[in-house]
């Protein structure tokens, strides 16, 4: 089988900053004598979180599960009363958000002390999501936001008339939100509200992942997507690679590629080999020397 690799594959800026603040997180806990956490899961993928934690950095969501020690926020944000609540505990906080994920923080904070009306565009519960809908406008005064999470829910929010069409309105969206969705919220949201501001789009670096993936399986006869089951930005990029017809193979890692799903692939004769934003190039290429078996 010939396998074709996506040209971008691998770790984001943000993913890649995250693992270098892992490692200096773990260096500082080391020298002080600390435990090591991480906020949340490091990244939405399950190999890397294993790695690090065999490392010593541990898993932790709330201040209270453990001793105080270094903890790491993680590339998602956290909300803001969370760090406060962390470094009330004794926590010392080292911050890797996504500097994308922190210019959408900071656009909520300013729109709302302006009094404008917050809307984020999100999946509900996830990580970036809760830390945008967790901004404070000042000190334990969390900024009132309205969760849309589809286009569905953004007709029903509009015919609603939770606000006003003259009210000042201000959107942000999670950055690994998909993009044509967004664009369709965006069209709905402008065409009810006449006073409306944008404060940022879904990751760029993202969209150029997805034109990539999307072109490299053009050019062969199946996808095998490789990332974490709980990644957002993988799940969209496996979606958008299915729009183009050919068949996709979503996979963690290499033990994802059992007998059944290579008995299912030896009919095709290349495979366009993606990855999401938070896959380590180390699973790729277990996973590229699987396929290449065939």
């Amino acid at each position: 089988m010939k396998v074709v690799r996506g040209e971008v594959l691998g770790f984001c800026f943000g993913v890649s900053n995250t693992m270098n603040m892992a490692l200096e997180c773990l260096r500082i806990a080391e020298r002080k004598g600390l435990p090591c956490y991480s906020i949340g899961d490091l990244i939405h993928n399950k190999d890397v979180v294993d790695y690090f934690n065999e490392k010593g950095l541990r898993v932790i969501k709330d201040s209270d599960e453990a001793p105080a020690g270094v903890a790491l926020i993680r590339a998602h944000g956290i909300p803001d009363a969370d760090k406060r609540t962390f470094k009330d505990a004794g926590f010392e906080l080292l911050d890797s958000t996504c500097p994308t994920v922190l210019k959408g923080a900071n656009a909520i904070r300013t729109a709302a002390s302006q009094g404008r009306n917050i809307i984020v565009l999100g999946f509900a519960g996830h990580a970036e999501t809760l830390g945008l809908q967790g901004v404070e406008v000042e000190e334990v005064v969390v900024a009132k936001t309205h969760l849309i999470t589809s286009v569905e829910d953004a007709e029903r929010f509009v015919k609603s008339n939770t606000l006003d069409d003259g009210d000042p309105v201000f959107v942000v969206t999670q950055t690994t939100f998909p993009r044509d969705v967004y664009e369709k919220i965006a069209a709905i949201l402008k065409g009810r509200f006449k006073d409306i501001g944008f404060g940022n789009v879904p990751c760029p670096a993202c969209k150029r992942r997805i034109d990539d993936a999307v072109s490299t399986a053009l050019k062969c006869d199946a996808a095998v997507v490789v990332g974490g089951a709980d990644s957002a930005n993988t799940r969209n990029l496996a979606n958008e690679v299915r729009k183009t017809g050919r068949p996709v193979f979503f996979v963690e890692n290499a033990a994802g590629l059992d007998d059944d799903a290579l008995s299912k692939m030896a009919q095709y004769g290349s495979v366009a080999l993606l990855s999401g934003s938070s896959t380590p190039m180390w699973v790729i290429e277990e996973v590229e020397a699987r396929l290449k078996e065939l």
